[in-house]
């Protein structure tokens, strides 16, 4: 039987690749001859984010056309992504209040649009291009021809969802997470209700050579002016300024968005969760009792069950609801694998800062527990999920290498790839960036300095509202993070929230002479890359894995990421002892790939070492000062 998750989440039931230092991320890594460096790495090998000095465009206050504004920009940034700008469609374009800049750009490919590839370009108030960022790059070889009929992709989206007909369908590529590899598919939107009464809405790719499921994204997730709607007979039953009225469901779904609206507006300065003043519409009374959901713009709450009240009375359970529309309406994180696990954490997140909001300000106790008003109240203390504690629910992860990994497609019954379980990562890192402290398990040695609610979750939401995207991985949530506390508020902030990522097992992308980063985990479709800037000079590189179990292949190429046919030294070892031996390497940026292989077990619990001879030549004594004149 499909087991259910309840609340806060996309209606799937439990089912992303793989490790790490206890030391925040050092400086980023250089590309040769600019000034730009990477400093993250996509599953595909090439850049996913790049900051510095990266080329000029328009101070962003001039902005009248930003697709033309910004095309002498783009023809500098896209040979780094190895795109071509005539790919790239604007999607949106603004200026935030530091009066930076910034552009989203969405791919297409023959005609075709390219889901999950997408390309973000930041520029500062003195128009210096100083990121660019995004995922599901490097080229597309197939030709836009169909070998599966549109009719039989449709029959395969539907098969198994209770729903009996796909509202709509379209050729596209799509770049899975599973394998970061381009494929044509048909997307398929399924719609309606499954044979238990719950609410279905998915876009489905059907690969349209192969005629299979490659990914599935569903669109329900399950967690000022408003209107609130009793589901059973679609009326309205209050609107805004209205009095209360009898029912009380209604009204404390009226009661807890309108505390969320003031959340976002006094904390963010987000006019709704679309950021333009969309109307707040609620329902009460569904029909699936004991369960909360975000659709078609929509909040929708269920009745009280044997386990839970009604789901409208708890604040942090309406913010998480409304903060999944926020998502939807920014980075747009797809429910699958890691960008669905940080889906479901910054909507944990900024649902626990909107209940901190409501109680005056400040974080309590209960600002860390999700659902604890209304999950099994006749039990004192318990909750839906405790986001200082992951791991008390019973199903969580708190710690990235131990996460819950699959091969197999994002599905139902593995939780679309551990949206669910693997969101207590991103929670718990948080509430470290927030409160401060050590990992409650021990996982790691690193003691976090807390910067308070206000600072953390303002640069949380910039992070997601500026710096991620669909597909965003968790180091590359790391970055965001980091990157948007340095805009706001500088480099203690940002090194403090880094920290927080390192205490809960998320890896650096770069390492230097004499770092060791452990443990690190993953399976056959796991890509962890690592970059190292070699001064001249330089002598003795050693790049090598030791200790846990399984097997894991080594790889190293200098000046671009290796992958597994393309590389200039590896190991490939039965095992997870890998070595890397260079010595007399040439300066430069050297990157490295570890990674599981076809066919091999899974590894575990693995340490990479970096290590190399750093010589500089001595620079001659300084000229003696004479000697200071008397004083008077």
């Amino acid at each position: 039987m499909k087991r259910t998750y309840r609340i806060l989440g996309a209606l799937v039931a439990m089912g992303s690749a793989a490790g790490c230092s206890d030391a925040p991320a050092r400086a980023p890594v250089e590309i040769a001859q600019s000034e730009a460096r990477v400093v993250g790495v996509g599953p595909g090998g090439l850049p996913s984010f790049v900051t510095g000095r990266i080329t000029e465009a328009p101070l962003p206050a001039s902005w009248t056309d930003p697709a033309l504004d910004l095309a002498p920009a783009l023809r500098e940034i896209t040979p780094l992504f190895l795109l071509s700008p005539s790919e790239l469609r604007l999607g949106q374009a603004w200026q935030d209040e530091l009066g930076y800049g910034h552009a989203r750009f969405f791919r297409e490919v023959n005609g075709l649009p390219v889901v999950g590839s997408e390309l973000l370009v930041h520029v500062d108030a003195e128009g210096t291009v100083y990121a660019a960022n995004g995922e599901g790059f490097g080229a597309i070889g197939i030709e836009p021809q169909p070998s599966v009929p549109e009719t039989e992709a449709r029959a395969v989206a539907l098969e198994g969802s209770g729903v009996r007909e796909a509202v709509a369908s379209r050729l596209v590529y799509v770049v899975p997470q599973l394998t970061g590899q381009a494929r044509l598919a048909w997307e398929v939107q399924v719609e309606g209700r499954d044979g238990d009464g719950q609410p279905v809405a998915e876009r489905v790719y059907v690969d349209a050579l192969a005629k299979q499921i490659v990914s599935r994204n569903s669109r329900v997730y399950t967690a000022k002016y408003r209107r609130v709607f009793d589901a059973r007979n679609n009326s309205l039953k209050r609107s805004e300024g209205e009095g209360p009225v009898s029912d009380a469901a209604v009204n404390a779904a009226y009661d807890n968005t309108g505390v969320t609206y003031d959340c976002y507006w006094s904390w963010f300065q987000r006019d709704s969760f679309n950021g333009s003043g969309a109307r707040i519409d609620s329902y009460v009374h569904d029909s699936m009792d004991g369960n909360a959901y975000w659709y078609a713009n929509t909040l929708n709450f269920g009745d009280a069950d044997s386990q839970m009240a009604s789901p409208a009375s708890a604040l942090d359970v309406v913010a998480h609801e409304f903060s999944h529309g926020v998502v939807e309406y920014t980075a747009n994180l797809a429910y699958e694998f890691e960008s669905g696990a940080l889906n479901e954490a910054w909507a944990d997140v900024l649902g626990a800062s909107c209940e901190a909001y409501g109680d005056g300000g400040a974080p309590s106790t209960d600002t860390w527990k999700i659902g604890e008003d209304v999950y099994t109240p006749g039990v004192s203390g318990d909750a839906l999920r405790y986001m200082n504690n992951p791991t008390l629910d019973g199903i969580s992860y708190d710690f990235w290498p131990e996460r819950y990994l699959t091969a197999e497609a994002p599905s139902d019954y593995n939780d679309m790839g551990g949206v669910h379980t693997n969101s207590g990562i991103g929670n718990l890192a948080y509430y470290l960036a927030v409160a401060g402290g050590r990992h409650p398990r021990s996982k790691t040695t690193v003691n976090v300095s807390g910067v308070g609610i206000n600072q953390a979750s303002r640069s949380f939401y910039r992070a997601l509202t500026t710096y991620l995207n669909s597909t965003s991985s968790f180091q590359s949530a790391r970055l965001a993070t980091v990157l948007a506390a340095n805009d706001l508020y500088g480099a203690t902030v940002a090194n403090n929230i880094d920290t927080a990522w390192a205490a809960v097992g998320v890896p650096p992308t770069w390492l230097a002479s004499g770092d060791a980063v452990s443990p690190l985990s993953g399976n056959v479709r796991t890509r962890l890359y690592f970059g190292v800037e070699l001064p001249a000079g330089s002598t003795g590189l050693s790049i090598t894995t030791s200790g846990g179990s399984g097997d894991c292949d080594l790889y190293a190429k200098l000046g671009s990421a290796p992958t597994s046919q393309s590389f200039d030294f590896k190991s490939e070892s039965p095992t997870t002892a890998e070595t890397i031996s260079v010595p007399s390497p040439a300066s430069g940026t050297w990157y490295i790939l570890l990674q599981g292989c076809q066919g091999c077990r899974d590894f575990s619990g693995v340490q990479l070492s970096v290590s190399f001879d750093e010589h500089h030549l001595t620079p001659p004594p300084k000229p003696s000062l004479p000697p200071p004149a008397p004083s008077l």
